[in-house]
């Protein structure tokens, strides 16, 4: 038969067993979330190649993306929807490529939270970081911030593009 002491001892090694499974348990999950996210990234080297991927099709990139797109760079949130995207333009399309747009105040839009991607400008993280290098536009549900000098858009949106995904 257990003495008192010995029930103690067993009840704390018992509650500090407990705990420590529920700790690991908790910061577990917490740190799988980080190294196991439902973000993807991919790169084309023109249209073709992303029309061919599917990504179009699925609305992950834009059915108005020029066909002229080069350097293609996409990066999505599987759980939030949130997109990145970026791609050189021929600056012969841009005018049929805008007509989906219409200017937008920079102060309206909403960056994407919880994407990074080594190719997206830092002085497009934040609206208050934004610089005039870029002129704004907003198409259905996404924004677009277009280096003319450099005939390259940067393009994000929080939302549905369409799509099966």
């Amino acid at each position: 038969m257990m003495s008192e002491t010995g029930r103690r001892k067993s009840a704390r090694l018992t509650a500090m067993l407990a705990i420590s499974v529920a700790l690991f348990l908790v910061t577990g999950c917490a740190s799988a979330r980080l190294f196991f996210t439902d973000q993807q990234t991919y790169a084309y080297a023109d249209y073709k190649a992303a029309q061919a991927s599917d990504m179009i099709e699925r609305g992950w990139i834009p059915e108005y993306l020029p066909e002229s797109a080069s350097d293609i760079n996409l990066k999505y949130d599987i759980d939030t929807n949130e997109i990145m995207l970026t791609f050189q333009f021929d600056p012969a399309e841009m005018d049929d490529f805008l007509s989906q747009c219409a200017p937008a105040d920079l102060t309206a839009a909403d960056f994407p939270q919880q994407l990074s991607a080594s190719w997206w400008p830092d002085d497009l993280q934040w609206a208050d970081t934004a610089v005039p290098r870029y002129v704004f536009y907003g198409c259905n549900s996404a924004y677009l911030a277009v280096d003319e000098a450099q005939n390259q858009v940067f393009f994000w949106s929080l939302g549905d593009l369409g799509g099966g995904r």
